[in-house]
């Protein structure tokens, strides 16, 4: 639901209304001298004369702090969404930024139309949930698979971010073809975090030993391989041994520069696609 902005914005905008600097370029060499540089000003009738379906007047920049917002509210969130998923478990929480997802889904073509800056807001709101997902799920991983397991489920539900980046894309580009065009990618965005959150109410549990769905033996054998971290004791961190650790600082750096490549391709890649190579 995050990633389908990347390709639906392709629909949403008018981006013929907004010259590039290559365009521009061209633009001047075919005039007249003039004393000065007048700006190019398009009212939104010639817009949507002049370009693509698109119907929102929003410029490269209004489309870039659109595409960053939501990591705007993941950086509020992310910094202590860890500790309240071990203190307060993570169904509740994954039911609640779910939930702020699919709201702000549901309801983009109503805010985008009504103002960006209601939109941009709505964005950042739904940053402030996404900094709960890696956390949650790494805490329920902690509480439901033993040490020889968790790498296993860790790469299982990370993968679903390259798979969800993927298919979101092709999915969205189809559904800006059909009727009524760009906002069908967030109502069907929208009713498949609904259809995807049904079963997580249903089934999921914080723990193995509060779960009605599998057998006793079953329980007994979690019980028995997971050693939990007392949630009431105060944890001691090391932070002068993790600031010294080279491989932490290693991996920091990849993981950052990994990171950074992902968000950049997801984000913006299908806009340079229409832009540039079109």
């Amino acid at each position: 639901m995050r990633l389908n902005l990347s390709m639906a914005i392709l629909c949403m905008v008018n981006s013929t209304a907004f010259l590039s600097d290559s365009a521009e370029a061209n633009e001047t060499a075919k005039v007249a001298h003039q004393p000065r540089c007048e700006a190019v000003i398009m009212d939104e009738q010639s817009a949507m004369q002049a370009g693509y379906t698109g119907d929102l007047l929003w410029s490269p920049p209004m489309q870039s702090l659109l595409l960053s917002a939501t990591f705007y509210g993941a950086l509020v969130t992310i910094t202590f969404a860890g500790l309240l998923a071990d203190r307060y478990g993570p169904k509740r929480i994954v039911v609640a930024f779910t939930l702020d997802y699919i709201i702000v889904t549901l309801l983009t073509p109503l805010l985008a139309r009504h103002s960006f800056e209601a939109y941009l807001v709505s964005r950042i709101i739904m940053g402030l949930g996404e900094g709960f997902v890696f956390s949650c799920f790494a805490s329920v991983i902690g509480k439901w698979y033993t040490i020889t397991e968790k790498s296993t489920a860790g790469a299982m539900y990370t993968s679903g971010n390259q798979l969800a980046a993927g298919f979101s894309s092709l999915i969205a580009s189809y559904l800006c073809t059909l009727s009524p065009g760009w906002p069908l990618v967030f109502y069907v965005f929208g009713a498949a975090g609904c259809l995807w959150l049904i079963p997580w109410i249903i089934f999921a549990t914080n723990s193995p030993s509060t779960n009605r769905f599998i057998s006793e033996e079953e329980k007994k054998y979690l019980a028995d391989n997971i050693h939990h971290m007392q949630s009431s004791g105060k944890l001691s961190v090391p932070w002068k041994k993790m600031l010294a650790s080279k491989p932490l600082i290693a991996t920091v750096l990849c993981q950052f520069n990994y990171n950074l490549q992902q968000s950049l391709l997801h984000a913006f890649l299908p806009t340079f696609f229409k832009e540039e190579l079109m």
